[in-house]
């Protein structure tokens, strides 16, 4: 006994509707390059990366309609070798944000801290023919690495809470941690930035700057961060 299959087919009209509206309700993802090929949905207000997504951590976090805007960035730039100037053999200028944040209702019952940031550090140096010809460019390298270093850190600590769903009155309370974080980080960069002068170098100046900076994080930034996290963590 033969059974006969009938295809069942969607109206031409439902057909087109589908094919008009289908790009809206999707992003399409590019395997060979690596991202998203729709713009963000908020644009600029989400960062200057406009193809991010989840602050890439999709594990941990949801976007459905693209509208989460935390993103940071970091940029370094090579100015080139030039003649030592004001005593310097090189130098690096670390341009530590602003940090900014707010405090939005994406969805109903549903508070965020939104965060976004961009810091910059530009070097130059000069040669050195007489021992390691790129043994300056090499020490500015490093302190490039260390302000990298410092800045993914206080985005990991920030991420911690923005972007995730809680109270008002939670959500403001993390929004005011944002500029301590923020402070914390860049003292500790230059902490280390000092460390690695005094101990290359020898420079005096940078070695008298140490127990100060140390005093400043450990004894008062750190603290005051720890308080402030709980007394957030504690808020309904």
């Amino acid at each position: 006994m033969k059974r006969k299959f009938k295809i069942r087919t969607l109206p031409a009209a439902a057909m087109l509707l589908w094919l008009a509206f289908a790009p809206l309700a999707q992003a399409y993802y590019n395997p060979n390059s690596g991202r998203w090929l729709n713009r963000d949905p908020i644009a600029e207000r989400g960062g200057i990366n406009l193809s991010a997504w989840v602050s890439n951590n999709s594990q941990t976090k949801i976007d459905k309609k693209g509208l989460l805007a935390s993103d940071f960035s970091f940029t370094s730039q090579d100015l080139g070798a030039r003649a030592p100037e004001g005593g310097n053999l090189g130098l690096t200028t670390l341009i530590w944000g602003p940090v900014t944040s707010r405090v939005a209702m994406p969805k109903r019952c549903c508070w965020v801290v939104w965060a976004n940031g961009h810091a910059t550090a530009d070097y130059w140096w000069s040669l050195n023919d007489q021992d390691d010809p790129y043994k300056i460019r090499n020490h500015e390298l490093r302190h490039v690495e260390i302000g990298r270093s410092h800045w993914t850190s206080m985005i990991g600590e920030i991420g911690s809470f923005t972007d995730t769903c809680m109270s008002k009155q939670r959500a403001n309370c993390y929004d005011g941690l944002v500029a301590l974080i923020s402070n914390i980080y860049f003292t500790w960069a230059k902490l280390d930035n000092r460390l690695w002068d005094c101990g290359d170098y020898g420079n005096e100046q940078s070695c008298a700057e140490i127990g100060p900076l140390s005093v400043e994080l450990f004894g008062t930034l750190l603290p005051n961060l720890q308080l402030e996290k709980e007394k957030c963590a504690n808020t309904q």
